[in-house]
């Protein structure tokens, strides 16, 4: 796997891109060339290429309005975006308001897609960041392939083990039911659950405090309005040593009302 990066440069800012490719290729595609200098440019090669781009870091900044400036042709390659929490505490021990999941959340309301990865981006291993996938094999293909269907999910700090499915459907899906989401969460954890939240539409639509560090639950949505994505945060008691809390977020599953049901 080859993985670079979608530098930011004027006028446009874009934010940081990377991407994989399942096997060595030959040609770096590079935002300094005008061939590849936007996200759709980018995107277009590295799909003919076989390869996957996610978004790294969110900004909420006035000026990263752009970073999500991308046709919904190439969700499908632009698969995934690093998630990650609204504040966190920085090396100096100061509390960043940098509104990452935010950010997300609001692609995701403008009707967005994509799936959740974490990364370190710090490159020193600042919090621990995982990304989980659900592969049918342990195999570069299999892992490629659940990167590319977003059935993948995303861990900051220790190790959280978590399954997220609405009628028997893996997270990362796009689906339509006959009646209303039914909703199973399984979460091993390496300390006491503090909150599951389910996030609906971009706010929580149930939560519980387990104060246990295994949960098996289910919850039915009655109020389910026929067009929603759905996705899970797990919030653990421990915490980094900058204080930032272990979480995990699930990546969302979209799901829809068949057509001539009510």
């Amino acid at each position: 796997v080859v993985s670079e990066r979608l530098f930011s440069g004027a006028p446009k800012f874009y934010n940081h891109k990377t991407v994989y490719f399942p096997s060595r290729v030959k040609h770096l595609f590079s935002a300094k060339e005008d061939a590849y200098k936007t996200p759709d440019l980018l995107a277009a090669v590295v799909l003919n290429a076989g390869g996957l781009i996610n978004n790294a870091h969110p900004n909420a900044l006035p000026d990263a309005k752009d970073q999500f400036d991308y046709k919904p042709c190439y969700y499908p390659v632009i698969a995934n975006t690093e998630i990650g929490s609204d504040t966190l505490y920085g090396t100096n021990g100061e509390l960043y308001q940098i509104g990452w999941e935010q950010v997300v959340r609001d692609f995701l309301n403008r009707g967005g897609k994509t799936g959740f990865v974490k990364g370190t981006d710090t490159h020193e291993g600042k919090p621990v960041a995982r990304t989980a996938v659900f592969a049918k094999e342990l195999t570069r293909a299999a892992i490629f392939e659940a990167l590319r269907h977003r059935r993948t999910y995303a861990v900051s700090n220790t190790r959280v083990i978590l399954d997220f499915k609405i009628n028997g459907h893996y997270m990362g899906e796009e689906i339509e039911i006959d009646s209303i989401p039914r909703i199973a969460m399984s979460v091993k954890a390496t300390d006491t659950i503090e909150t599951l939240e389910i996030i609906r539409d971009g706010s929580v639509l149930h939560s519980i405090c387990p104060e246990s560090n295994l949960v098996d639950f289910e919850y039915v949505d009655n109020a389910f309005r026929g067009d929603s994505y759905y996705y899970l945060r797990v919030t653990q008691a421990n915490k980094d040593k900058l204080g930032n809390p272990s979480r995990a977020w699930s990546s969302p599953i979209w799901v829809k009302l068949r057509t001539g049901q009510d």
